[in-house]
């Protein structure tokens, strides 16, 4: 995603990149460790929700930039960059690992 960088030299991002990061989500997309679906965020960030959805993408905006500058606390780092791992068999032998990583970090 493409971001820009503010005087504090950090990178931020937008309200049209994340409103963009969160529809850009396959439909039958799965929740990480947080649990939370982008299916979920889609359906209250949708054009028809009007005020309430303009202020939750404002706080996923302000929530996102406060991870990228640094400012997160200790107690939120595993929720927000944890994932589930998976360990898929190969069709001809040896293992995948896969990991679902939160639904938030993928928007920001």
């Amino acid at each position: 995603m493409d971001s820009v960088l503010d005087n504090s030299n950090h990178i931020f991002v937008t309200k049209k990149q994340v409103y963009k990061a969160i529809f850009s989500f396959p439909r039958a997309s799965v929740s990480g460790i947080d649990e939370l679906k982008p299916q979920y965020l889609k359906e209250h960030l949708g054009k028809t929700v009007g005020a309430a959805g303009n202020k939750l993408l404002v706080s996923l905006i302000n929530l996102c930039n406060i991870m990228l500058a640094g400012s997160a606390t200790t107690e939120f780092l595993p929720f927000i960059y944890g994932a589930y791992l998976i360990a898929l068999g190969k069709k001809y032998g040896g293992i995948r690992p896969i990991s679902v990583g939160s639904t938030i970090r993928s928007s920001c």
